[in-house]
């Protein structure tokens, strides 16, 4: 076994397509490049004092091999992993 991350607390969802992976912490959703072994960046969440990461599911689902939509509270994002240029 590899532990990819152990930084962020608790995984609450998690999402698998060809060589990436997405899962969503405390923290917020991290994307790890399987292949390049290493993490591809961090989507933090909004902070809010008047709602709970915990009282909400996140969801992840892979539209593109390259495209990870994220679903949490009354937010959808659209996420595009592409080359630094």
């Amino acid at each position: 076994s590899t532990v990819l991350c152990e930084c962020e607390g608790y995984v609450q969802a998690i999402s698998w397509h060809e060589r990436f992976v997405a899962w969503a912490s405390e923290v917020g959703v991290r994307v790890y490049d399987l292949v390049a072994r290493c993490s591809l960046g961090l989507i933090q969440w909004e902070k809010s004092s008047n709602r709970s990461i915990e009282d909400f599911r996140c969801n992840l689902l892979w539209s593109a091999p390259k495209t990870l939509m994220i679903g949490w509270v009354d937010t959808i994002r659209i996420c595009i992993i592409r080359k630094r240029s």
